[in-house]
């Protein structure tokens, strides 16, 4: 399922699994992965720009985003979602 957040005034493509999951977690998720960018751009502001696209995947204990970016500058990181 293909959802997209707004971060830095465009839209990100957000990939999360198909399995049915409600509106309800869904909204909370990517409010939540909203949140936790903004924070990671504070601590590392350089290169945000460069976002592309983000996966949602279940992890123990939560949800982690995987976050691709554009060209070779910056590799795909993993941000957890609690």
């Amino acid at each position: 399922m293909l959802l997209r957040i707004m971060f830095h005034d465009r839209p990100i493509p957000v990939n999360v699994p198909d399995h049915g999951y409600s509106e309800d977690l869904l909204e909370e998720l990517t409010d939540t992965l909203v949140l936790r960018l903004e924070a990671a751009q504070k601590q590392a502001p350089a290169g945000w720009d460069e976002l592309q696209t983000i996966e949602l995947e279940a992890a123990s204990g939560g949800w982690k985003a995987v976050l691709y970016f554009s060209g070779d500058k910056r590799p795909a990181e993993s941000l957890p979602l609690r």
